[in-house]
């Protein structure tokens, strides 16, 4: 039978045969054959860098982390406000109408959500978040006043807040 593998007991037909029975490992036991070097396991070298060679203090580190809302989670449960119900249209701040105007342009919570992380996970130079989300917003009321629309001009020219343009942008173009 040249060129038909040839089934013996030292070489079983893998559809057929008894699957072979697993080991089992106890729980923190050092596998044999699993390399912990760097190249086949990359995490290990991660969670090297993210102890930064603090062990006495890396455990109260990582449940602060787990356990104490940050800038983002309070931009988060703000967002997670809008869920269920439209968008006010008026907003008392930057970060109410930020988030009112992504609200309205999201499909799903998950586009909603993600738009979030995008412009709101990296602090800006100054160390607060938002920047990223604020400067997109001063670019798309840029973009606005310089088309040909005279009324966007106007609209602009009187309003006093300069610095909330996503309050602008909610207030008098919704549709944005």
């Amino acid at each position: 039978t040249a060129g038909k593998p040839s089934l013996s007991p030292s070489n079983p037909c893998p559809l057929t045969s008894q699957p072979k029975t697993p080991t089992l490992h106890m729980p923190g036991a050092r596998r044999q054959g699993i390399s912990t070097a760097f190249a086949t396991r990359p995490f290990a070298q991660a969670r090297i860098l993210f102890q930064e060679q603090r062990a006495e203090d890396y455990i109260p580190d990582v449940l602060r982390l787990l356990t104490e809302d940050g800038e983002l989670d309070e931009v988060l449960k703000l967002g997670a406000g809008f869920f269920g119900k439209s968008a006010p249209a008026k907003c008392t701040s930057e970060l109410e109408a930020d988030l009112a105007l992504r609200h309205r342009k999201a499909r799903t919570a998950s586009d909603f959500t993600a738009s979030i992380v995008e412009d709101y996970l990296l602090p800006g130079s100054d160390g607060r978040i938002g920047a990223r989300a604020l400067q997109k917003r001063k670019d798309q009321v840029y973009r606005l006043l310089h088309s040909d629309d005279a009324q966007a001009r106007a609209l602009w020219d009187q309003w006093t807040e300069k610095s909330a343009p996503s309050r602008f942008l909610l207030q008098n173009f919704p549709s944005v």
